[in-house]
């Protein structure tokens, strides 16, 4: 089941204990009676708008937005008998007529009449035939069940949703809604080649399903072979070690998967640079106008269960490095483990003319804390090199994130706490040939933090397979150090056939105690293959 069909189904517990609509004002005139050919008239305010559709004695009732308060137990008290079950969700709401029950629904200005009444007693025979009728109150009652499992999932309760769907796969063997919820779960879950096989089992029950479709060829994008191109446009007014300082960089990024669950990559990059006013790493100050290169050599290893590991060869201009990264995803989130040996380190203008390198070893986590809540948190080791000296200084980092998504109830809007922080435990210092002192990398403690908020969404276009995506920021941050500032950033996407293009743009202004201005500008079009 798509997340757009579950979204907001963790307002149930609320939905149930709500209580807003008392059972008199549910009743209408007369209440329910069990007398043959009676109705027993009730109305529900609020649902004049609701779409109808019955599947045997289940009736589905849907409205647009979010479902008004409802009192389950007044709703089943009004009944009295001719309801046989009521299921809340945030949108939806699903009656279970009792046998030999037939309902009429007819929307008014006060909000949607239920005619309930029992079948004429020419039927009688056929509505004793269903009271025995097993398999139509099992369907119910598994139907109830399939919702419950949804809503589990839809609020972050992964492990017990995986039962119940698990549990619903062979007792609904026809649906591919068990195994679509499963799909999900693993997905979720960081299982891309699980979520795979469980999508195409269930498209195996329901060819002509459109959301199996659209998850299985999303899975399949992302899984195959890909070769993107990249340009950006940096530039910097001050900062760390530099004057005004700008490059253009140039990269392309293979990827290539083979075998069961292998995949090699392949990816370089060259940078033309021009510096108005540097430092380098031997104290002397000037201009820089010149190129530098890097590329990485990647093989990657994913298994069933979500688990990856990757080993990585480093090269840049004569230095050569290693890497090696693995991701253990669970229910919960992710745990991520990473260690590098010279690492082209490009993260400013100074870095990337000295050819600087950098030693690391980290790990982190995602974890998934509440519904629509996420976190992430690595720490770091760090020790950096530059061109004829591998240990220049050291330092610790932390970075994490606090988000809170579907902010306000409005889906794609989210506000996120950001923490960049990086603290010096060593630098060298060193005395130039004037006699003036210097540092040969430019490491600075910092300790940002940074409020943002962004809203993303995608649409379809008129171009069969066109998907167009947006993503727009802004924030403020505040180093502990040095100076704040604004913090913007956007992207725009559009996909269409086989390739991709998007367009990013970002700013980041007067952060920390080097008092620069980056501006980011870049586009890139990936062609899968």
């Amino acid at each position: 089941m798509r997340p757009a069909l579950l979204r907001g189904l963790a307002m149930l517990p609320a939905l149930l204990q709500a209580g807003a609509v008392a059972a008199a004002a549910l009743c209408g005139p007369g209440g329910a009676t069990a007398v043959p050919g009676e109705a027993a008239a009730i109305l529900l305010p609020g649902l004049s708008g609701a779409a109808s559709r019955q599947t045997g004695r289940e009736v589905l009732l849907a409205v647009p937005g979010a479902l008004p308060p409802v009192d389950a137990e007044a709703l089943a008290a009004c009944a009295d008998g001719l309801l046989q079950g009521v299921s809340l969700g945030y949108d939806r709401l699903l009656l279970t007529l009792a046998p030999g029950v037939t309902l009429a629904t007819r929307p008014t200005a006060e909000g949607l009449r239920l005619a309930l009444a029992r079948e004429p007693a020419a039927a009688a025979p056929d509505a004793a035939a269903g009271e025995g009728d097993a398999p139509a109150e099992d369907a119910g009652t598994l139907r109830l069940r399939l919702l419950e499992a949804q809503l589990e999932a839809r609020t972050g309760q992964l492990a017990r949703a995986r039962d119940g769907f698990e549990a619903l796969r062979g007792a609904m063997p026809d649906s591919p809604e068990p195994l679509a919820g499963l799909a999900g779960i693993a997905e979720r879950s960081g299982r891309g080649r699980e979520a795979m096989a469980l999508y195409r089992e269930a498209r195996g029950r329901d060819p002509e399903a459109p959301d199996l479709a659209e998850a299985i060829a999303a899975l399949e994008r992302s899984a195959g072979p890909r070769l993107r191109a990249d340009l950006e446009y940096r530039e910097s007014q001050g900062g760390v070690g530099t004057g005004r300082a700008s490059a253009v960089i140039g990269g392309l990024d293979l990827q290539q998967p083979f075998g069961d669950g292998w995949r090699l990559g392949l990816a370089a990059e060259v940078a033309g640079i021009d510096a108005a006013q540097v430092q380098r790493g031997d104290g002397r100050v000037g201009s820089f106008a010149g190129a530098r290169e890097r590329g990485e050599l990647s093989l990657r290893r994913d298994w069933m269960g979500g688990q990856a590991v990757v080993g990585s060869l480093f090269l840049t201009e004569g230095t050569a490095g290693l890497g090696l990264r693995a991701e253990l995803p669970d229910d919960a989130g992710a745990t991520l483990l990473r260690a590098e040996l010279r690492r082209p380190y490009w993260d400013f203008f100074q870095a990337m003319i000295d050819r600087a390198t950098r030693d690391r070893v980290a790990a982190g986590r995602r974890q998934v804390l509440a519904n629509d809540l996420t976190g992430r948190l690595e720490v770091g080791a760090n020790r950096y090199g530059i061109a004829g000296d591998r240990d220049v200084g050291s330092t610790v980092s932390l970075t994490g994130e606090l988000r809170l998504g579907n902010l306000a109830g409005l889906r794609g809007l989210s506000a996120a706490y950001v923490l960049e922080a990086e603290y010096l435990l060593r630098r060298d210092e060193r005395t130039g040939a004037a006699g003036q002192g210097y540092a040969p990398l430019q490491l600075l403690d910092r300790e940002v933090h940074a409020v943002v908020l962004g809203h993303a969404r995608s649409w379809r276009t008129g171009t069969p397979g066109g998907v167009v995506t947006t993503e727009l920021s802004a924030g403020y941050g505040v180093d502990r150090y040095g100076r704040a500032g604004p913090i913007v950033g956007g992207a725009l996407g559009y996909a269409f056939d086989r390739f991709e293009l998007r367009l990013r743009g970002s700013r980041v202004e007067n952060i920390g105690r080097a008092r620069g201005t980056t501006s980011v500008f870049g586009a890139s079009l990936s062609w899968y293959f």
